[in-house]
């Protein structure tokens, strides 16, 4: 099985500020993701913010729903995570899309590799037999890392501790089953038996608060890089995911957009 923890180390540190130099390397390349994650005690990867062009105060516009937003820096709508929070801000590259609260890197209709923020609220206790099991997993970026990695069928990696955009955290990722069939994005086939509510049969992770209200996943073989970061204000959620077609270059400029994210105080 390809271990993609350790791949992602090598990316991550030179994207950190004790490694240089601060681009991508361009040898030691990210393995395909064509497995979901095995669980690992490897060290966690830090992120630090990286250098971004324009205006870094006033100025700054707020990311809309667009196909191909200006490559550039943008500021989320605070109704994603709740006026408590900070203000978060990310650097959207070159032939992305957006939303008011996510990004996403689209090829044949599909996003290969996309970052999104959240405010979790609740956690579904099974990712497909989903109704009626939604819990309070606890306040704390530990407590909801633990009632994740504990989740059925998503084959999590053991949480670490991390700092992101200076902010203590968790870190651990997770998978869909590549077994599971999927009739289309986001909806498992019904003879998988999945729950399903109005929108149609759903494999579910967990409920947020304001614009990102439900997160479930895209489809078969998806790997999700989960942030979990307590800052002023509460417990933010930076989730980056690739889909089995990914290239290692999509997902090192996925990993850039994470580094690319800060909130202001």
């Amino acid at each position: 099985m390809i271990k993609l923890r350790g791949a992602l180390a090598v990316l991550l540190c030179a994207l950190a500020t004790a490694c240089a130099p601060a681009a991508p390397p361009t040898t030691s390349p990210i393995p395909m993701p064509t497995s979901p994650p095995a669980s690992t005690s490897d060290a966690p990867p830090t992120i630090a913010p990286t250098p971004t062009a324009g205006p870094t105060s006033d100025g700054i516009p707020y990311l809309a729903n667009a196909e191909a937003p200006e490559p550039g820096r943008y500021r989320l709508t605070k109704a994603v995570l709740g006026a408590a929070f900070p203000q978060a801000l990310v650097t959207v590259p070159a032939g992305w899309s957006s939303s008011t609260w996510f990004v996403s890197l689209d090829r044949d209709g599909e996003a290969m590799v996309a970052v999104s923020l959240w405010n979790v609220a609740q956690v579904y206790g099974h990712p497909c037999d989903w109704a009626g099991t939604l819990f309070d997993p606890g306040p704390t970026a530990s407590d909801l890392a633990s009632a994740l990695s504990e989740r059925p069928l998503r084959n999590a990696t053991t949480p670490v501790e991390v700092r992101l955009a200076g902010y203590a955290g968790m870190y651990l990722e997770w998978s869909v089953p590549t077994t599971i069939e999927f009739s289309q994005s986001g909806n498992p086939a019904p003879s998988e038996g999945c729950d399903a509510d109005s929108g149609g049969t759903a494999f579910y992770s967990f409920t947020g608060r304001g614009d990102a209200s439900n997160r479930y996943q895209q489809g078969p073989g998806q790997i999700d890089y989960l942030w979990i970061l307590d800052i002023p204000g509460g417990r933010v959620v930076i989730d980056a995911y690739s889909m089995p077609g990914a290239t290692d270059a999509e997902i090192a400029e996925m990993l850039e957009v994470v580094g690319s994210i800060t909130f202001e105080e």
